[in-house]
């Protein structure tokens, strides 16, 4: 009997103590599913995403985009509005159009889908992120400490696009380099000038 419940409680302990290394072996695991999805599928989000950024940016609307990998965003998407609606430039500039409905918060794409629009992140602790930043840039930190997802924040102030993912914010990429920086953390290899466009 104290042998059983000895041997409870130790798988109990190595749980709790290798949490973190057990979080990034899964998070290693989903990121090789996600880096197994369909290319051109990847490739035409990267488009859309990058093509919204760019008018956002433009016109200096905030927006803060997170683009789920392995580990599932479910718990914070339930206190959105569900979308599952293809990803669409357009329809990603209207959510971050200032005043409309759904322009506060996040946008979740999962795959190839909008999932869900409104929804709050966890704001990253003081500190992890320069004062002189408010709290979108916090929130996109804040849901990386805990998932593998990629985030793209939009300034609201000064319309720099910046990216964050494990905890970390990237300098301000610019427009025009966008969209091979955001292919090339998401692992897309290099676009073949002869390849057939994507569907």
């Amino acid at each position: 009997f104290i042998a059983d419940k000895l041997i409870g409680l130790v798988a109990i302990l190595l749980v709790v103590v290798f949490q973190p290394e057990l979080r990034q072996a899964l998070i290693s695991l989903g990121r090789a599913k996600f880096l197994q999805r369909n290319v051109p599928i990847r490739r035409r989000v990267v488009k859309a995403v990058s093509d919204a950024v760019d008018f956002l940016s433009k016109s200096q609307f905030g927006a803060i985009i997170v683009i789920e990998r392995s580990l599932g965003l479910d718990n914070l998407m339930r206190a959105g509005v569900s979308l599952d609606s293809q990803v669409d430039a357009r329809m990603l500039q209207a959510i971050f159009w200032p005043n409309s409905p759904l322009h506060d918060l996040a946008v979740v794409i999962r795959g190839d889908r909008v999932a869900a629009a409104n929804v709050q992140l966890p704001l990253a602790p003081a500190g992890v992120v320069p004062s002189r930043l408010g709290s979108r840039h916090r929130a996109g930190v804040g849901v990386t400490l805990e998932s593998d997802c990629l985030v793209v924040v939009v300034s609201e102030e000064t319309g720099n696009i910046r990216l964050a993912s494990g905890g970390e914010l990237s300098a301000p990429i610019p427009r025009d380099k966008f969209e091979a920086e955001l292919a090339h953390r998401l692992s897309l290899p290099p676009e073949d000038p002869q390849a057939p466009p994507a569907p």
